[in-house]
């Protein structure tokens, strides 16, 4: 089994893969074994875990006895024993292994034909898939395939179920690999439309089942490569006529309730299917023309063939670049006010003449008489001002952007008011301080995003213009985004040591209260980073170990914080 990092971030996930690496590196893996087809190892963490591993052509699992795994999920302690294992196989062979094969070749190569095929019959009635694999061989050899057969073998494969447990979906996959295994191996000796039809009911069973699981690890993945990828092989090798299958992607392009299916065109179709493209192609313009424009309030059903058709015209020959096309076949379906901002914006992208800038005025008139409009109030007027600004009208522009700016505070429409602002001979200090008063206004209106606390954007804006003392000065009265005051203190502590002293006294005494090892650690970092700026005398040395004592007695409880003050300040 080719295993890599992409396959074990699927399986324990992007943080514990990383924990694990750390794990292995640190040579935490005590001990490996190899007993009856699986991998044990002893692995060093806060108490000696056991883990146990599978590892086949097919399958790789894990299990451990820490409480991460639960003995359930694949943890760090199964990455860092499968990248010790790796590490293991990779090693160079001992001299006494050399050439093992070759003398095991040597030796079945003067042994009777009889003997050789009784061992290689032993093999095959010790081991079910073997058996299935050379069934199907004997049965194309003679003659006796049965396509209906084999199609009772892949329902056999893959039973309707209900499973939400990762664990059972997990393995419901792998034996469902193990199973169709036999199938995919003899692919290559049926004809194109047998290959075609077994897909097709295999991507149909498939399809019907992810209605009935959850396999949002993925497990199904290695599975649906397999039938995509023989599906659309197939398809190019079917003896059809170029109609007949131009047709059948038409659609199949329709519908839409499978959940996974090779992508249409693009898997079905190449330079060795020039024929079937063009008419493809032709199928879908005059299926597109066919339509009327859509109305106004149509349903989820009614707009469908038109995303479908859009799509493939969009994508064809790399129209998506073509802007006055993309125009032309998106008016044919606006009826959403997102609609007409979207046709208002395609027309300012182009090269600006008179008449894009007229057809979009024209679009963000009916944007405007939307009943939906309020929900894009901002949107409509950034449209409003790149109209402006198309036709030359900076100061208009920047009061509907000041408008803008009073709701979103976002520091990007600041910029462009300066922009605006020199446009309209309008000197920096003025905006600046526009800008300032507004924040400051809406921080009195208690009007401030709920993602932050009050006041973030003001001090951003601060940070931003470089004004540290003004940052300084409301932080010392405000309560503060930790990060921000940890970037104001930094910058406020050679120009004002005692203020910024208190500033790290603020951001030492807060973290400890999350009560988890990072914010530890973020504590440690908040005073060597104080420490190793302070003025050397001994009055500020004094008052560092006092800031460091008074962190000891407030949160003395917490264990690991005092073994990490202890061990960077005593």
């Amino acid at each position: 089994m080719n295993i890599n990092k992409a396959l074990l971030i699927r399986l324990a996930g992007e943080g514990a893969y990383q924990r694990g690496v750390k794990v292995y590196k640190n040579g935490a893996v005590l001990s490996i074994s190899e007993k009856t087809g699986h991998i044990f190892a002893k692995v060093k963490g806060t108490e000696i875990y056991q883990v146990k591993l599978q590892i086949t052509d097919k399958i790789l699992d894990g299990r451990c006895d820490c409480l991460a795994s639960d003995n359930v999920a694949f943890c760090k302690h199964c990455v860092a024993t499968t990248l010790a294992y790796q590490d293991q196989q990779t090693e160079p062979s001992e001299p006494k292994n050399a050439g093992t094969f070759d003398r095991i070749q040597a030796y079945i190569n003067q042994l009777p034909d009889q003997e050789i095929k009784h061992a290689l019959f032993q093999l095959i009635n010790n081991d079910d898939v073997l058996t299935k694999k050379w069934q199907l061989k004997a049965e194309h050899a003679s003659g006796t395939i049965d396509i209906k057969q084999l199609k009772k073998q892949i329902t056999k494969a893959l039973p309707y179920r209900s499973i939400w447990e990762y664990a059972k979906v997990r393995n419901y996959f792998s034996n469902a690999e193990t199973m169709l295994e036999p199938i995919f191996d003899i692919f290559s000796a049926l004809d194109a439309e047998e290959v075609f039809s077994l897909t097709q009911y295999m991507s149909h069973r498939l399809n019907k089942l992810l209605e009935r699981l959850d396999d949002s690890g993925g497990y199904r993945l290695s599975l649906e490569y397999q039938i995509n990828n023989n599906l659309a092989t197939s398809f190019k090798k079917l003896s059809w006529s170029a109609d007949k299958k131009s047709q059948f992607l038409l659609q199949a392009l329709m519908n839409d309730d499978r959940m996974v299916y090779p992508v249409i065109p693009e898997d079905f179709l190449d330079d060795s299917t020039s024929e079937v493209n063009e008419l493809f192609y032709q199928n879908i313009q005059d299926k597109w023309d066919a339509l009327p424009n859509l109305h106004s309030g149509a349903s989820y059903d009614e707009q469908r063939p038109y995303n479908f058709l859009l799509y493939i015209l969009l994508h064809q020959d790399k129209a998506e670049k073509n802007i006055p096309l993309e125009i032309a076949l998106k008016t044919k379906m606006a009826i959403e006010v997102r609609d007409f901002i979207e046709l208002a914006e395609l027309n300012l992208a182009q090269k600006l003449t008179a008449t894009n800038i007229k057809q979009a005025d024209l679009w963000l008139e009916k944007a405007l008489g939307h009943q939906d409009k309020l929900q894009h109030t901002i949107e409509i007027k950034r449209l409003k001002i790149s109209l402006l600004e198309a036709k030359q009208q900076p100061q208009q522009a920047a009061e509907i952007l000041w408008q803008i700016f009073a709701k979103t505070e976002q520091f990007s429409d600041y910029q462009k008011l300066q922009s605006l602002a020199k446009k309209s001979n309008v000197d920096k200090a003025t905006c600046y301080q526009q800008a300032e008063n507004i924040l400051i206004k809406n921080i009195a209106d208690q009007q401030h995003s709920k993602w932050h606390v009050a006041g973030y954007n003001l001090v951003d804006f601060y940070l931003h213009n470089n004004q540290i003392e003004k940052a300084a000065a409301y932080a010392k009265s405000n309560t503060l985004d930790i990060n921000q005051l940890q970037l104001i203190a930094k910058k406020t502590l050679r120009l004002n040591t005692t203020l910024a002293f208190e500033f790290y006294q603020r951001i030492a005494m807060y973290y400890p209260k999350q009560s988890n090892n990072m914010a530890y650690q973020q504590t440690i970092d908040a005073l060597v980073e104080l420490k190793q700026d302070l003025p050397s005398d001994t009055r500020w040395h004094e008052k560092f170990k006092n800031l460091v004592d008074e962190i000891k007695k407030a949160y003395k409880p917490k264990r690991n914080l005092m073994k990490l003050l202890q061990q960077h300040f005593d």
